[in-house]
């Protein structure tokens, strides 16, 4: 049996594109093996978000439209994932901006 992951905390980087919180919150929320982002957007915009293993490979990929306002975005269920550091990249008008997580077990 497989143990519910976590994370050691939220993670936050600078968003600098328009938001009305210049905030990226990605993380976990209770007993939930679904990654989360969290944001504030001041416009509706096409956003990708792809998720990479620590030497480069390409796990997950998203495409979604935030909306104005405030945006929860689930991007992978991270249960079968191996343990390791994985890269979050949000890309949105040719800028590309980035966090990373710990998957372990």
């Amino acid at each position: 049996m497989k143990a519910i992951l976590t994370i050691l905390s939220i993670l936050i980087i600078n968003f600098s594109f328009a938001t009305t919180n210049p905030k990226l919150k990605i993380g976990f929320s209770g007993n939930t093996t679904t990654l989360e982002v969290r944001l504030n957007a001041v416009k509706a915009s096409d956003v990708t978000f792809t998720i990479t293993n620590a030497v480069g490979v390409i796990v997950n990929t998203k495409i979604t439209t935030l909306k104005k306002g405030s945006n929860n975005i689930s991007l992978l269920d991270i249960i079968n994932l191996e343990e390791g550091t994985y890269t979050v990249s949000l890309i949105e008008a040719g800028k590309t901006f980035t966090t990373q997580f710990v998957n372990f077990k």
